[in-house]
């Protein structure tokens, strides 16, 4: 990443939890598979806050909102749909500007056709400022994630949370390195939310400008604190799924989705696709933004870690191993004239394609692995070679001459034998609080 200078991945946000007071409505529910495992219903003041239902059911779900009243989309849902077993919905209202006390439903439903209604109802009175929050419990966040590899030594990303359950910094520590690298997070001034990196200063901003914990705008100091010189709007589309990041200095990147996960990125240079398995996304932070190194998307990955790009992938994504080796012993050897040569190479190649990835997943991600082999291959090439330049040459031993500057077209390529020399590894251990 060129972003703050140092930046070498990393970096989420837990949605956090307003003060609520349950009130004694009860939910609706029929028989059947889905069990609410929070609160049943919740009143809510008029600042903008966000509570968390949890609830775990025997088949797939589905939620969506029912409002009572004229006013309408008020309330935004991390989430609307997942498969089998504990899941949770972050619950996101705006802030109530109305005057008047608003009313809704979050019903979730399941294949079997259970049902779950949790009321929300939110006042028209802004909360007392006098009368301090209490702390949100951390118990169950993600306090460190481990990188283990193969061929070098292992990295280690530990997360703090302030009381009201945020995000708040991030260490990165590296094994064998004295320094860890630091970036703070400020909420001070929310709905702009600072990234700071320590070493240097310099900061992203993530701009919610709508309230509802959807970024709408990125700008970043890249090269020093107080500068921002860099700016980028970013569009999504009826699902609440990131679409486009449109920035300056004709930066773009461009989002496909396939349901509930995000399979292709685009930008100015590149296409990456990526695959997931069948474990759902259920951490406090979206650990797929470093799992995909980043999805490739270096000016939003802050925001996207934090859960600020609208509607996350529902699984977890089989990570991404990084480039293809391709270390191919090529030569570029003097010609006496024109005419067919033949040549063989040896190359080192990773073979993507062939990965196996492993999950320890139980209620939760515990570890996933994913090895890679490394093969060495020979390949037999036949080209066309054709001198470019005639004054470019040497004189040989036996008096002919050898002309350094000719093109080539490559007539054949032909993989004359494979040898599996290894295998690489990277594993991906998480620890909670």
């Amino acid at each position: 990443m060129q972003t703050m200078k140092a930046i070498r991945t990393l970096l989420p946000f837990l949605p956090f939890a307003a003060a609520i007071a349950a009130v004694s409505v009860g939910c609706t529910s029929t028989e059947g598979s889905i069990d609410l495992v929070t609160e049943e219903s919740y009143t809510l003041d008029a600042g903008s806050s966000t509570v968390t239902i949890e609830f775990s059911t025997e088949t797939p779900w589905e939620a969506s909102v029912a409002y009572f009243g004229d006013e309408e989309g008020w309330i935004y849902l991390d989430k609307d749909s997942g498969g089998a077993g504990s899941s949770s919905i972050d619950v996101t209202v705006a802030e109530n500007t109305s005057g008047d006390v608003r009313k809704a439903a979050v019903t979730i439903t399941d294949e079997e056709g259970s049902l779950v209604s949790v009321s929300i109802e939110q006042t028209s009175e802004p909360g007392d400022p006098d009368e301090p929050e209490p702390p949100v419990s951390n118990e169950g966040f993600v306090k460190d994630l481990r990188i283990e590899y193969s061929d070098f030594g292992p990295m280690t990303y530990s997360f703090d949370y302030n009381e009201t359950g945020r995000l708040s910094g991030i260490e990165i520590s590296f094994e064998g390195e004295d320094l860890p690298e630091k970036y703070d997070i400020y909420w001070e001034s929310y709905p702009a939310v600072q990234v700071r990196y320590a070493y240097d200063g310099t900061s992203i901003f993530i701009y919610d400008e709508n309230g509802d914990g959807i970024a709408e705008r990125i700008e970043a100091e890249t090269e020093q604190p107080g500068y921002i010189d860099f700016t980028a709007d970013l569009e999504y589309d009826g699902s609440g799924h990131i679409t486009n990041v449109i920035g300056s200095e004709d930066y773009s990147v461009d989002y496909l989705w396939d349901g509930d996960g995000l399979v292709e990125t685009r930008n100015n240079d590149d296409t990456l696709q990526y695959t997931y398995s069948v474990y759902e996304n259920n951490a406090n932070l979206d650990l797929n933004w470093i799992m995909s190194d980043g999805y490739y998307s270096e000016f939003v990955f802050f925001a996207g870690l934090m859960d600020m790009l609208g509607t996350r992938s529902a699984f977890y994504v089989n990570p991404s191993y990084g480039v293809d080796l391709s270390d191919e012993n090529r030569p570029h050897e003097p010609i006496t004239e024109d005419g067919e040569y033949t040549f063989t190479t040896t190359s080192t190649i990773r073979v993507s394609e062939e990965a196996e990835t492993e999950y320890d997943y139980d209620t939760r991600l515990n570890s996933v692995t994913v090895t890679v082999p490394v093969y060495e291959i020979q390949t037999e090439y036949k080209v066309e070679r054709t001198i470019l330049d005639y004054e470019d040459f040497y004189v040989g031993e036996n008096g002919d001459r050898y002309y350094n500057n000719y093109s080539e077209k490559v007539l054949s390529k032909t993989e004359i034998d494979r040898e599996k020399i290894s295998e690489e590894y990277t594993k991906f251990i998480v620890e909670y609080y």
